[in-house]
């Protein structure tokens, strides 16, 4: 994976919140990417209609696809979820920098779960907030429980737990983001280039 630091590192200064319809107050689960089942769209929904509590905001997929997603979320009132539908790569950033936290949660129950390297992974980290990831082998050759909150895949409840683990222990949450964000400096696109050279002898 690799991820352009630049564009998704917190700058000192943010700009509003892009969320619309949020409660003032609740934290903030965000989730960016597709909206297919085997993204984990349906662990989100079960966690969202056990904790109430919390906004989980989604961001990215198909027209097809926010539309079937914006169809489960009525017919179960789940009014603390919301679908932004697609946005622009600069639309992105504010979204992850306003979040609590992020969420990565790949079904186990598809091929992907093996050799997965989502881009977002890179942006997630680079952005500063820490993010909740299910425990699939691709995700773990890549992190380990020092850069995420690794939880069950397939399982919305205990996705919901790993969400209020990280929303009630602020220093681990830190911490967290803190070597998140370090490893995204690691994977930037710099930082592989260099490597590159080096390797090749220049």
């Amino acid at each position: 994976t690799g991820v352009n630091v630049d564009a998704f590192q917190r700058p000192a200064c943010l700009p509003p919140p892009p969320y619309t319809g949020a409660i003032k107050g609740r934290p903030q689960a965000v989730y960016m990417g597709h909206l297919y089942d085997y993204k984990g769209i349906p662990s989100i929904l079960e966690a969202a209609a056990h904790g109430r509590d919390i906004d989980f905001q989604l961001v990215g997929g198909r027209d097809e696809d926010v539309a079937r997603v914006r169809g489960l979320v009525e017919e179960a009132s789940l009014e603390n979820v919301f679908v932004h539908g697609r946005k622009s790569q600069s639309e992105i950033p504010p979204y992850l920098w306003h979040a609590d936290l992020l969420l990565l949660p790949p079904s186990l129950n598809h091929p992907s779960a093996r050799w997965t390297s989502p881009v977002k992974l890179g942006e997630y980290l680079a952005s500063g907030a820490p993010v909740v990831a299910t425990s699939i082998p691709a995700l773990r050759d890549w992190l380990s429980d020092h850069e995420v909150e690794f939880v069950t895949p397939d399982d919305g409840q205990a996705l919901l737990a790993g969400i209020r683990r990280v929303l009630q222990e602020p220093e681990r949450a830190s911490a967290l983001s803190a070597r998140g964000v370090a490893l995204a400096k690691e994977w930037s696109y710099t930082a592989r280039a260099r490597r590159i050279l080096t390797a090749a002898g220049f």
